[in-house]
């Protein structure tokens, strides 16, 4: 009948309602609809997301903060202590004989830890050290040679050459030096091809040092002499004293504004018992700081 034929037409009278109110049910609700905790949740995503990073700062470096560091007044006072002892100790080497101060370091051995302390840090002032000029000579001569360095230190000087080197000292901080008086050093008549004294002619009788030098020299044997310019007042009287045990002059530098450098040449023997006039050296004093 037409009912029937009309029927599917009606229901779509309706279709439009359906439609509205299935767009209601999936509409999304207002912002001010959603939950406090959702929206305090995207705030503090936020902060986070734009929040600078904080990093922990690097620890200095151990040695950085001791430079910083002030020296404190021990410390201060343990070094004037120092200075003190080194002056006081050099102003008596070179006032006694050799063998009085053989007793006096043997005696107490820190004394002579105390001295070359004292010593290198003076020596560290100059421009230059004589025995870094003994020991650029040496690496240019051959290996084979003997020398003797009298009043040696710390022997210093036969770590850094080739040649044979024998080390004395009145004390031994090493293996390398032989304990002695180097007015009487234990090695046989003319061994040596080039003996050394660095700043080492201390002592009242440093003549004797000289002989025993001359004694353990081959013919034709160098000796070679470092002296603070100060202790020589006139320095042709020594090298007149040095022809009359058998030397000759070979060379002599005194650019240096500290040290004088002899170089000699042993010429002839001659007798351990001669007695000679020498000028006397002054002793080397440093001033107070």
């Amino acid at each position: 009948s037409l009912s029937m034929f009309f029927y599917p037409f009606h229901s779509l009278l309706y279709f439009p309602y359906v439609l509205v109110f299935l767009l209601l049910l999936t509409r999304r609700p207002p912002r001010s609809t959603l939950s406090s905790s959702s929206a305090a949740s995207d705030v503090y995503k936020r902060q986070e997301q734009h929040k600078p990073e904080l990093r922990e700062p690097k620890p200095k470096p151990q040695a950085e903060k001791q430079q910083r560091s002030k020296p404190s007044l021990q410390d201060k006072f343990r070094a004037k202590m120092g200075s003190s002892q080194f002056r006081a100790l050099n102003e008596q080497l070179y006032s006694i004989r050799s063998e009085e101060a053989m007793t006096l370091i043997q005696s107490d051995t820190q004394l002579f830890d105390i001295y070359h302390q004292g010593f290198k840090e003076q020596v560290a002032k100059w421009p230059t050290n004589p025995v870094d000029v003994f020991i650029n000579h040496l690496k240019e001569r051959q290996a084979d040679l003997v020398v003797a360095d009298f009043g040696c230190g710390e022997a210093k000087l036969s770590l850094q050459v080739e040649q044979t080197v024998h080390s004395f000292d009145l004390a031994a901080p090493n293996d390398r030096v032989v304990a002695c008086d180097i007015a009487n050093v234990p090695l046989s008549d003319e061994t040596v091809d080039i003996g050394i004294f660095s700043l080492s002619l201390m002592g009242t009788n440093y003549v004797e040092f000289l002989k025993e030098s001359a004694r353990v020299l081959k013919i034709g044997g160098e000796l070679r002499i470092a002296e603070v310019k100060s202790r020589i007042s006139d320095l042709d009287q020594f090298v007149e004293l040095l022809d009359k045990l058998g030397f000759e002059l070979e060379s002599k530098d005194e650019q240096n504004k500290m040290f004088v450098m002899l170089v000699f040449l042993k010429v002839r023997i001659v007798a351990r018992d001669l007695q000679v006039k020498a000028p006397a050296l002054k002793a080397c004093q440093y001033k107070r700081r």
